[in-house]
């Protein structure tokens, strides 16, 4: 189902609804880019590092199409799958558009101008608060703000008390109007501090009041009954009552190669993403407890194919194979209005990079993983909640811990002069040398570039060392040096191996 602004405040009610039944939902996200020009990835950086570099990419681009799949289980072999495909856009300011993307999701036949025309407006959690708070404070006098002022730090220090004395309300006698409350509330919501000031309206203007003061549940601003409003729905809340929603559930939530979906999430519609990386981590834990990324659960899953492809319609096409031909498959079924990724609904169409299709492919994919694999082989789907992947990185983010090279034997091997992977790995293969003896293992240059000093090799023998990979690079030099200049020994044909460094295998 598309959500755009001409039908959100009519889907919202389904939405929630929807959302409070299920047992989990997927996410993905179509950006506008997702590269930083001025600072390349690097295949050798720490998390840490990349990220500083994908900060940038988060505060230059935009996440414009958000797909939400929710599922349901409604029998023991059966989800009911309902999908949503958000269309988003800012109503004021510039936005940035990489030609990369641009063309690549053209070629995915993406709809710009549903996006363009109907896209619903977003704006951040804090964002919000802040702009309630600026409303007030321009319709206020000063001693009105220095009265807000002293409320908020009497109820401050009320909540933050451990325990609270007084249980979940408390009075507190001053003079109060509804600015000087719309302030006073603005100003502690933005310190997360949720509570309701309740006076009497008739007798405030007498004097000094008594206001009760009441903790409550966060707010989620109910959609207008008359669609005629829809308008004024997006124009006042857009996407952040749906975003409310996702973080205050508190379900597990899935998504694929999910590095940069959670930072874009995060910084759009709750907050500026923090400036340092491990308070980022406690960030995303308390907005969302449970992660899975299914990137990750594929590669821990079938570790003997360490080394194989991991894209999201590919896994898809893989695992749905597997399930029809298991002894009790898993159906999935959607109801009208939500069954456009339903391969069995005659309104069926393949939408591979629009959000809700991915949401839809990440969301079985899981599920698959989750009810036939789950315990099979060692494979536990609780051991890699919290485990995320990023793209190009040789690490996983780990949520609550500390982050973990994916695979142990993993090097940077650096050469003297700029060789490219065919080069690469006829060197690293260590000749026909019985001695050395052949290794599965993979290759990429440190940079997205045809040639590069560093090469970065992973092997799945998790007793290779740094003398081991060192020794089949230079005996592969000396035995095709040989064979091509036979009547010239000792020259060499190929750049020597500077150094090889073992990758670090946790970070905190």
């Amino acid at each position: 189902m598309n959500v755009d602004k001409v039908n959100c405040s009519v889907v919202f009610e389904d939405f929630r609804s929807s959302l409070e039944r299920c047992n989990f939902y997927a996410v993905d996200q179509e950006m506008t880019g997702v590269d930083s020009p001025e600072d390349p990835q690097l295949g050798s950086m720490t998390l840490d590092e990349l990220y500083q570099i994908s900060r940038k990419v988060v505060n230059r681009y935009m996440a414009f199409q958000f797909g939400i799949s929710m599922f349901t289980r409604i029998k023991s072999n059966t989800y009911e799958v309902k999908s949503y495909n958000f269309y988003l856009a800012r109503d004021s300011g510039d936005f940035v558009m990489s030609a990369e993307a641009t063309s690549f999701l053209l070629s995915n036949k993406m709809n710009f101008q549903m996006w363009l025309s109907n896209g619903m407006k977003y704006r951040s959690a804090q964002q919000k608060l802040e702009d309630d708070s600026v409303r007030a404070l321009d319709m206020s006098s000063p001693t009105e703000q220095r009265v807000a002022d002293y409320l908020v730090s009497r109820i401050e220090g009320w909540y933050r008390s451990c325990p609270r004395e007084k249980g979940d309300h408390f009075i507190i006698k001053s003079i109060v109007n509804k600015s000087i409350a719309q302030m006073a509330t603005s100003a502690l919501m933005s310190r997360e501090i949720f509570v309701s000031l309740i006076y009497n309206e008739q007798t405030a203007h007498e004097g000094l009041v008594d206001i009760t003061v009441r903790q409550i549940s966060p707010p989620i601003t109910s959609p207008p009954q008359n669609s005629q409003k829809t308008t004024q729905f997006n124009k006042e809340v857009g996407f952040l009552n749906f975003w409310k929603c996702l973080v205050l559930c508190k379900k597990p939530v899935i998504g694929h190669n999910f590095w940069l979906d959670i930072m874009f999430m995060v910084q759009m519609h709750e907050a500026p993403i923090p400036e340092t990386y491990g308070k980022y981590k406690e960030f995303v834990h308390q907005l969302f407890p449970f992660i899975y990324d299914t990137k990750t659960l594929s590669q821990q899953l079938d570790k003997r194919n360490l080394f194989k492809t991991s894209h999201l319609s590919c896994l898809y096409k893989e695992y749905c194979d597997l399930n029809r031909e298991s002894a009790d498959p898993i159906l999935f079924v959607s109801p009208p209005g939500h069954d456009t990724y339903d391969p069995k609904s005659p309104n069926f169409v393949s939408k591979a990079h629009e959000a809700g299709y991915d949401s839809y492919m990440t969301g079985v994919v899981f599920s698959i993983f989750k009810d036939l694999y789950n315990s099979v082989d060692g494979f536990y789907l609780e051991q890699w909640v919290n485990t995320i992947s990023a793209f190009g990185s040789h690490y996983y983010m780990v949520i609550g811990g500390k982050d973990l090279l994916k695979i142990s034997s993993t090097f940077i091997v650096r050469f003297e002069e700029e060789i490219d992977l065919f080069l690469a790995r006829l060197l690293l293969n260590g000749g026909n040398n019985d001695k050395i003896g052949p290794l599965d293992f993979s290759l990429c240059l440190e940079t997205r570039s045809e040639r590069c000093k560093n090469v970065i090799v992973r092997f799945m023998n998790e007793c290779v060392d740094e003398s081991s990979v060192a020794d089949r690079v230079n005996t592969s030099v000396k035995q095709m040096s040989d064979q091509i200049l036979p009547d010239d020994p000792g020259t060499m044909l190929f750049p020597k191996v500077l150094s090889v460094s073992r990758f670090p295998n946790t970070f905190s």
